[in-house]
């Protein structure tokens, strides 16, 4: 049903286990940030972190540098919803970075300029 996050925590995370438990962690990968997903349509901001970085890390960990990278700019968007803008700011200028060094995107100067009046930790 759209918008049952409720429903969707509850199935995402039942898959996350069954996964974990499975040893699949491209899988996992996936249904934790499903679950990090509901979890931030439910104002749980912090859990919706928790379920991001541990499926950034099982990213990471199997080489998957654009999932990972994804997932950490999820965090910042986390990080802004939840209100904590210094966060927010650290996790989407490393998201940026890695999106460049992967050849994802291309610095503008447009946005070079914009991005460096804002303060970064």
């Amino acid at each position: 049903m759209l918008g049952d996050h409720h429903g969707a925590y509850r199935d995402c995370t039942q898959a996350a286990e069954l996964l974990h438990r499975a040893r699949d962690p491209i899988w996992e990968a996936h249904a934790r940030t499903n679950t990090a997903y509901a979890l931030l349509m439910l104002g749980r901001f912090e859990e919706a972190d928790e379920q991001y970085e541990l499926a950034q890390e099982l990213s990471e960990g199997l080489g998957e540098e654009y999932a990972a990278t994804i997932t950490l700019h999820s965090r910042g968007d986390c990080a802004h919803r939840k209100g904590d803008l210094p966060r927010a700011l650290r996790l989407l200028y490393q998201a940026r970075d890695r999106y460049q060094d992967l050849g994802s995107c291309r610095r503008r100067s447009s946005e070079t300029s914009q991005l460096s009046s804002l303060p970064q930790d």
